[in-house]
């Protein structure tokens, strides 16, 4: 407001200023005219003056007030829908809840102008043959078609949450509806869900333990293919932890959900499906009475029943051979190990009149080869009862020549009933086989004339005769041995 002032008091005092000039102007045309004589002829037009400088602009004067507002105008009216009615006129409604009937722009239907109408192309093809097709359209025309999904009618990807496969090819949509994971195991966890492949495959050196998905996000009939190609076991649980299988190293097992309520094994069914490796021929044995052929095992073979059940061993072969144990093998081999009552039947059975039975233990061997066979307990304190029925058979060697004049020398005797029946000098011998407490030799000097001389095993003694030295039997004698130790022998 300041700055205003001051410009009016500028522009006040320049107006001032040219107010004097034009007084002192009038007062000096005043004067010259009072000394001028009368008025002379007119002069000549003087040269045209210098244009004057412009003036300074003015100060802009102070805004007007606003004006009156004028009234609004009416408001406009559209339309909002339009119609075909039952007598094919187009009405139109407006946005002011009025409407327009615009008359019949398509003839009545059935009548010969609509059919004219209609063949015409204005709206559609014709529609007499065409039940069950589509309308379609080359950018021109109009055309009935029907759907065919081996062309280019349906494009696009179906996903496989609306049924379809996700792909539009048959290789990828196998990939995404079936699928194949590799996992190498190392004794971790696998979780398997919704999305995981069909086809699971583990591989490696270790065993893996595989969660099933929770059922309640399947369908019933959803399927795991589950291949173990791992030197170890996999154990399959379902998502509550409970075991459903155990998938041993060289097997497959089928996993089917069977229910969507529980996260238990109760909602899974699994079953060995087949086996990477095999071995012998035939059918499928099940557990339940099954009939084995030339069976061949390697480690442990354990066959269990339950506390009152029966294992038969060739119970309906008429020939052939049972064997237990190799020909070549070293260490044990136990029938029967109860520590209660136990009932042990080797060879028992009726056998048809006139025929006869052989139970062999130990009847093979190879020359120079020692056969021990303990028949009952050994432990300290254990009574042990052997019971012979019928006629009891020894070893025997019918005919031994005696021979050499020292221990070392001596003929060895292998058999429990020893006939000595040549005695070619008075120093020649047999010799006893190294002592075992409880076993008895029988020998018989049977030469007309010479004594023989019986040798105990190095190391060991008869009677008091001391260690190594001979026993003497005079010919046609006989005499019964027993050790009472590994290194003593008496006779009787």
């Amino acid at each position: 407001m300041a700055s205003t002032d001051a410009k009016l008091l500028v522009v006040v005092d320049e107006l001032n200023k040219v107010k004097e000039t034009l007084t002192k102007v009038e007062q000096t045309a005043t004067t010259v005219s009072q000394q001028v004589g009368p008025k002379g002829d007119k002069g000549d037009t003087g040269p045209a003056g210098k244009d004057g400088v412009d003036g300074k602009d003015g100060v802009d004067g102070r805004d007007g007030k606003d004006g009156i507002d004028g009234k609004d105008g009416e408001d406009g009216v559209s339309v909002v829908d339009a119609t075909i009615d039952f007598d094919n006129s187009l009405v139109l409604k407006l946005s002011n809840g009025s409407e327009i009937d615009a008359g019949q722009i398509i003839p009545e239907k059935g009548t010969a102008e609509y059919n004219a109408f209609m063949t015409r192309g204005e709206i559609i093809p014709t529609q007499s043959g065409n039940s069950g097709k589509y309308l379609t359209t080359d950018g021109n025309n109009l055309a009935w078609d029907q759907i065919n999904i081996s062309t280019a009618d349906i494009t696009g990807t179906l996903p496989i949450a609306n049924g379809g496969t996700g792909a539009t090819t048959a290789n990828a949509g196998m990939t995404n509806l079936m699928g194949f994971t590799s996992t190498a195991t190392a004794a971790g966890t696998t979780t398997l869900t919704n999305t995981s492949s069909y086809y699971q495959l583990f591989t490696g050196t270790s065993t893996q333990t595989v969660v099933l998905p929770v059922t309640s996000t399947l369908q019933t009939g959803w399927t795991f293919h589950i291949c173990n190609n791992s030197t170890g076991d996999l154990t399959l649980n379902s998502s509550g932890g409970n075991l459903v299988i155990t998938v041993l190293s060289g097997t497959t097992v089928m996993c089917t959900c069977i229910g969507t309520t529980l996260t238990t094994a109760a909602d899974w069914e699994a079953g060995y499906t087949d086996f990477s490796t095999a071995t012998g021929t035939g059918s499928v044995v099940l557990s339940t009475s099954p009939s084995f052929t030339n069976i061949t095992a390697t480690g442990t073979l354990s066959l269990q029943g339950t506390s009152s059940s029966t294992s038969s061993f060739h119970t309906n072969q008429t020939t052939g051979t049972m064997t237990l144990g190799g020909a070549s093998a070293t260490g044990s081999i136990t029938v029967g190990r109860s520590t209660g009552a136990q009932t042990l039947n080797l060879g028992t059975g009726a056998t048809t009149s006139g025929t006869t039975k052989a139970v062999n233990i130990g009847t093979a061997g190879v020359s120079g080869s020692t056969t021990n066979i303990a028949i009952g307990s050994s432990v300290s304190g254990a009574t042990s009862r052997t019971t012979l029925n019928g006629i009891v058979i020894d070893s025997i060697s019918a005919a031994v020549s005696a021979a050499g004049s020292t221990q070392g020398t001596a003929t060895a005797l292998v058999s429990n009933i020893n006939n000595v029946t040549v005695v070619a000098a008075a120093a020649d011998g047999v010799r006893l086989p190294t002592a075992t407490a409880g076993m008895r030799i029988l020998v018989r000097n049977s030469d007309a004339a010479d004594t023989l001389k019986i040798y105990p095993a190095t190391g060991a003694q008869i009677n008091a005769l001391g260690s190594n030295a001979s026993f003497s039997l005079t010919a046609g004698s006989t005499t019964e041995l027993f050790a009472s130790t590994s290194t003593q022998w008496y006779t009787f």
